[in-house]
């Protein structure tokens, strides 16, 4: 799937971000389940890497490369059953959450920048191929800010708002 980018989706790395999807898959190679990348610079992919790995990947005027294995939580992302990510970025660190925990976590380098790409691909980014998601998506979602643990536990849990949480 692909969706235009608005000027709400441009934004999107100006400041704090989350980016949330439910996934399955089998494919144990590099899949990229939602991205922008502009070809040259700008880019954001939340993907499952190699080696039953999870990566948020964001190249502002950096680049901020988290990439960290699932094994430490004891989940294997390819079991063919759903799980829940989120990549989240607020106040200077970027995270990764797997079903509801967190995976690991880094300071950004990458900085706010407006996304340059015209679209935000699902199941893929700019590039075709050997990145393509050979599995299912459902339930992407963009925010507009970063969500608390809380809020991420409740989603991860199968919450359809976490409105009133703030």
């Amino acid at each position: 799937g692909e969706l235009s980018v608005t000027p709400e989706l441009a934004a999107l790395p100006q400041g704090d971000f989350a980016i949330e999807t439910w996934f399955k898959s089998t494919d144990t190679g590099r899949s990229i389940l939602v991205g922008a990348y502009d070809g040259t610079y700008d880019a954001v992919n939340l993907e499952l890497n190699t080696s039953n790995r999870i990566r948020m990947y964001i190249d502002g005027s950096t680049v901020t490369d988290l990439n960290v294995s699932a094994d430490s939580l004891s989940i294997d992302t390819r079991d063919g059953g759903w799980h829940h990510l989120i990549g989240t970025r607020r106040n200077g660190i970027v995270a990764l959450y797997l079903d509801g925990q967190l995976a690991g976590s880094k300071l950004d380098a990458s900085g706010n920048f407006t996304m340059n790409a015209p679209t935000w691909y699902l199941g893929r980014d700019t590039r075709t191929g050997t990145t393509q998601l050979d599995g299912r998506l459902d339930n992407v979602r963009f925010w507009n800010r970063a969500l608390a643990d809380t809020e991420i536990a409740l989603l991860a849990g199968g919450a359809d708002t976490v409105e009133g949480l703030r």
